[in-house]
């Protein structure tokens, strides 16, 4: 074979080879989790003891930058400050990303100014 086209993703490239005829075997590359982004937005909140609260936007992507919908989620937070520390909304501590590869929590503010670590687990 002279000329080969491989598509990725939408995107068919076609290589031309000279010199020879070569000869090559196509397979499947199964997809896995290889990029997972957190985003708070705000990034900042005033502490305020749950009036206020953050967007947390977890993206799943693959080795290809795909992005990866169905992964589980698992979010968590390390607020310790005050009398009243902040929280992951109950209802969004964990749950499966949507065709973006996404999945949206909410971080609720705590009593206490502090810096809050926000991580999100996924499975593969």
């Amino acid at each position: 074979q002279t000329k080969a086209t491989y598509t990725i993703g939408s995107t068919p490239t076609t290589y031309s080879f000279t010199g020879g005829t070569y000869s090559y075997q196509m397979s499947t590359l199964t997809p896995f989790v290889t990029s997972v982004g957190v985003v708070a937005t705000p990034a900042v909140i005033p502490a305020d003891s749950g009036s206020t609260s953050s967007t947390i936007t977890i993206t799943v992507r693959d080795q290809f930058n795909n992005p990866m919908s169905g992964k589980t989620v698992q979010v968590a937070e390390n607020d310790t400050a005050g009398t009243t520390p902040g929280v992951i909304n109950p209802g969004y501590v964990s749950g499966s990303t949507n065709a973006s590869g996404q999945f949206i929590s909410y971080y609720k503010s705590g009593s206490a100014a502090n810096v809050v670590t926000i991580t999100a687990t996924v499975s593969q």
